[in-house]
């Protein structure tokens, strides 16, 4: 059997084709595409037109698949009216219109309170502050139901309405300990609960795509729309190789998503955030500035080297000191910077630690400092839980920069497994073909991981 996956990330979207065979998961991209946003009504919104267009052009070139899985980034939806119809393209989770409700909600309940009822990090972008705006604004009025934007694409390919657990999650409106939608919040910031749809759980089907939709793409076959893991973070988490109980997980991209798979919620360290992971699992993790921050130095390095790789960027950092800088790369510095060469140099000098000399200084030092937050971060873990944890495994994008592996290693003091580069969309593919029958669990599914990638190991120093 072959499973198709919708990968969406916050700047290109992805499909990806994948079966077992010979015990191993193959697969194919077969498209990829931009996902661009825009301004209308003075609102930044996402071009949910355009990705439909897509999605239908990806299955008809996929063709031959028995299900679809889709994943995407957190806190969006779309609102569909009574008619059942999207009333407007969904808006962007750093549009500005939050930032009134964020301010009022916050005044009346505090964040350790906000905190503690819903177990999620309270942060502007959160569903919670986009519905009481919007509600504000008058856009629920006539609003049937409201779907988050994974919800919202196998809507429009099944018909049915239903919310995936993981993504529900990231709103901020899910109960930590019933797990089901918190009505009671729900009731007091003044939203309609009608508008919030029944919950699907991980592996479960919404449904069959559409006749027609099929008969327009020149497609016979049934093809299953299944709820994987649609927030893309329990995706990537799905696909972890290492052993979820003795390791920290960091799913690597511009945001380091840092933290361990727990059976129950914790709300003893707002610093973290409880969403959920597969079958009711939660995925206990901290927000930490990732890659962002090599990211933009590239940007700035193409300039006078245009065709410059990450690679090349950790040739340039050879034979510079270790640990001779570390900067903390969530400060406000970073998020933003017009020149992030400009802003790590200023904020070297402004806190007394001398003087960037070089460009491969720079690399070294983004490196050792996510390496050192990391350390700071697993000791937390560890202080909570006893010390269960050895391992850390990296795994997205940034798990194919080994000198992030080693400098990670050297400053936790634990062993690093990094891979796979790919895990989002294998895990998205992993729990249709759970669904399917073609894997018998998690526990195999992680098995096939671990046969199917290249995964590195990395021992801290003697």
């Amino acid at each position: 059997m072959k499973v198709l996956a919708f990968d969406f990330g916050g700047s290109t979207g992805r499909a990806v084709v994948g079966e077992i065979a010979d015990g191993k998961l193959i697969y194919n991209e077969i498209k990829r595409f931009d996902n661009i946003p825009f301004t209308k009504d003075g609102h930044m919104r996402w071009d949910f037109d355009s990705l439909w267009e897509n999605v239908l052009a990806s299955i008809a070139l996929a063709k031959d698949v028995d299900a679809i899985g889709i994943d995407t980034w957190g806190v969006d939806f779309g609102i569909i009216g009574r008619d059942g119809e999207l009333k407007e393209e969904p808006v962007h989770y750093r549009d500005k219109r939050t930032d009134g409700a964020y301010n009022e909600i916050v005044a009346k309940y505090g964040k350790e309170e906000l905190y503690k009822r819903t177990g999620i990090e309270v942060l502007k972008i959160n569903t919670m502050f986009q519905l009481v705006a919007a509600n504000e604004e008058g856009l629920l009025a006539d609003a049937g139901k409201i779907l988050f934007m994974p919800d919202l694409f196998a809507y429009m390919l099944t018909g049915v309405m239903r919310s995936e657990y993981t993504i529900a999650t990231t709103s901020g409106l899910i109960d930590p300990e019933s797990r089901g939608w918190n009505y009671p919040l729900i009731d007091e910031l003044g939203l309609d609960r009608n508008i919030f749809a029944d919950l699907i759980m991980t592996g479960e089907c919404y449904g069959n795509v559409k006749k027609d939709i099929l008969k327009s793409l020149g497609i016979e076959k049934d093809i299953k729309v299944i709820a994987v893991c649609t927030h893309d973070t329990a995706s990537a988490i799905t696909a972890m190789p290492a052993d979820t109980r003795s390791s920290i997980y960091i799913s690597s991209g511009t945001w380091s998503l840092m933290g361990v798979e727990r059976d129950a919620v914790s709300t003893r360290n707002s610093g973290f955030t409880n969403e959920g992971g597969y079958m009711g699992s939660v995925t206990y993790l901290k927000n930490i500035m990732g890659l962002w921050l090599m990211q933009e130095l590239r940007r700035k390095f193409k300039r006078d080297h245009p065709n410059i790789t990450f690679k090349d960027m950790d040739v340039m950092m050879e034979g510079t000191e270790e640990g001779k800088y570390v900067v903390d790369t969530n400060d406000e510095a970073f998020v933003a910077p017009a020149d992030m060469e400009e802003a790590i140099k200023e904020y070297v000098r402004s806190h007394n630690m001398g003087e960037i000399k070089s460009r491969g200084e720079l690399v070294r030092l983004v490196y050792d400092s996510l390496a050192y937050t990391y350390a700071e971060t697993a000791r937390s873990l560890n202080e909570m839980y006893g010390g269960v944890y050895d391992t850390v495994n990296i795994f997205g994008g940034g798990s194919s920069a080994l000198a992030l592996a080693e400098a990670t290693a050297k400053a936790t003091g634990l062993k690093v497994v990094a891979g796979p580069k790919e895990a989002t969309a294998i895990g998205n593919m992993l729990v249709s073909l759970i669904s399917l029958g073609v894997i018998e669990d998690i526990e195999e599914a992680r098995d096939i991981v671990r046969r199917s990638e290249n995964v590195k190991t990395v021992m801290p120093p003697s």
